[in-house]
């Protein structure tokens, strides 16, 4: 995401341009570097922003996108019959409205056209809409802005069936998506949930130079495969009247996302660094996705986990070993969390707070309680608990516990000051976790706060290290 404090971030990056077919494969030696700032929804800065709310109303307004996000990844792609459009049985991406929290401002073309696009870090292709396509129940949804025309950018190309980039034969599940019509690599999402079709985006897999920056504002012109959807119908998130958001950016571990597409230029690596809550009301501050060269490791050794990349599966689960609450271990059972059997821990900055499978969840919130209730704190009683957590306390002086998850090979502590949330209003602190469902658990973006995260996708690891997010800033 940003400079790192203590490291130079006077590296100049010249005004370059790559043709697709140098970006996406092991030929592609010479590595890059960009930056995409990321703005969340709570800033006024995004296109999303839903006015000034009290710090209950937003903590409420997080707590939900959380538990919907959760609930997204317990239920990934699934399929469900129909007997319209390619082919009987639909592949159902997860698009539920309150789990999206960042949107990311992008240029496309030559000359440039700028989009609003959410970043979903559960979805592969990226895409939006574009000419032609009407308004209306058979076009696009409405939107602000002008829709992206192909035809004012001298580098846009739409896909052949036959072309090496179109999916379609590809032996994943994004060929799933991808037909041949009328010789253009064309494909049709349908979004849902848990099998039931809520909305569909169809469109035509083409190529165009996509513009990022970097700190110098210098720029980086890359091309990439993309949508261009010339129908939309029933996506929730595009249903407002002031509607600015035109498409979706792919984030996952999938071949068409922003990500997989540029592995080998970028030398696999992304990183991300979540700057703390400017002050205890506030929401999470703009910050940036580093990419390639902008991602600076330090010389000295860092904290390192290797992560799993399950075979139905386009994110990855890490190894828990144990669970600390300050400097006392829960010690918990053997296989509790098992990567490899999809009950690992998912690191989703996209989640604003943490949701841990409901059994992880309990031992927690019984040490957490264990450690308030030896000082003589006390608790909130339910009925009188308007919040969404379940372990809340009034506030009086104390010490608040570090919390560790003691990842296999590496430990990654939670600052105390980050471990809970403060209600002002009703003078009370309630400890910043959700629980969830079973299967996998959630570190979001509150415990993540001032920790720089490096995912590293040529070890396959998650390298993290302790900084001032803050100073992350173009």
């Amino acid at each position: 995401m940003a400079g790192i404090l203590n490291f130079p971030v006077n590296v100049v990056f010249l005004h370059l341009v790559f043709i697709f077919s140098a970006a996406v494969g092991p030929e592609a030696s010479e590595s890059i570097g960009f930056t995409l700032r990321v703005i969340p929804a709570d800033s006024p800065e995004s296109p999303i922003y839903h006015g000034n709310l009290t710090q209950p109303e937003r903590m409420e307004k997080l707590a939900k996108i959380s538990l919907v996000r959760h609930q997204i990844l317990h239920n990934p792609r699934s399929t469900a019959s129909q007997n319209d459009g390619f082919d009987d049985e639909k592949y159902v991406t997860p698009l539920i409205t309150q789990a999206y929290y960042y949107v990311a401002e992008i240029n496309i073309g030559m000359p440039s056209q700028k989009v609003f696009l959410v970043v979903d870090t559960i979805a592969g292709l990226i895409w939006t809409q574009c000419e032609p396509c009407t308004f209306g129940f058979w076009g696009c949804h409405p939107q602000e802005a002008p829709l992206f025309d192909p035809k004012k950018s001298a580098s846009y190309a739409r896909l052949s069936c036959t072309d090496r980039l179109c999916p379609i034969n590809k032996g994943n599940m994004d060929n799933k998506f991808f037909k041949c019509k009328n010789n253009n690599c064309s494909y049709e999402i349908y979004y849902g949930y848990r099998g039931v079709i809520k909305g569909i985006t169809e469109g035509i897999a083409s190529t165009d130079s996509f513009t990022f920056t970097n700190d110098t504002k210098d720029t980086v012109d890359l091309g990439l495969v993309f949508g261009c959807s010339t129908y939309t119908h029933n996506l929730p998130i595009f249903i407002n009247k002031y509607n600015k958001i035109t498409g979706i950016l792919g984030l996952n571990f999938s071949p068409l996302s922003l990500y997989k597409q540029l592995f080998y230029k970028i030398g696999g690596k992304f990183s991300y660094c979540i700057a703390s809550l400017e002050d205890p009301l506030g929401a999470f501050q703009t910050h940036n996705l580093r990419f390639g060269d902008q991602v600076k490791i330090p010389s000295k050794p860092i904290p390192t986990t290797q992560y799993i990349v399950l075979a139905d599966s386009d994110v990855c689960f890490l190894d828990v070993v144990d669970i600390s609450v300050g400097p006392i271990r829960l010690m918990l059972p053997e296989g509790m969390f098992d990567a490899a059997k999809g009950r690992g821990m998912i690191l989703d900055p996209a989640s604003p707070l943490t949701v841990l499978r409901l059994d992880v969840y309990l031992l927690l919130i019984a040490g957490l309680k264990a450690y308030y209730d030896a000082q003589g704190m006390i608790q909130v009683p339910l009925k009188n608990n308007p919040t969404h957590f379940q372990l809340c306390y009034f506030i009086r002086p104390t010490i608040h516990p570090t919390l560790t998850f003691h990842f296999r090979g590496a430990d990654f502590v939670v600052r105390s000051s980050y471990v809970t949330v403060l209600y002002l209003d009703v003078g009370a602190f309630c400890v910043a976790l959700l629980p969830g469902l079973g299967g996998h658990s959630n570190l979001g973006a509150f415990h993540m706060q001032n920790i720089r995260i490096i995912h590293n996708g040529y070890n396959r690891s998650i390298q993290f290290y302790n900084t001032d997010c803050g100073a992350d800033r173009f």
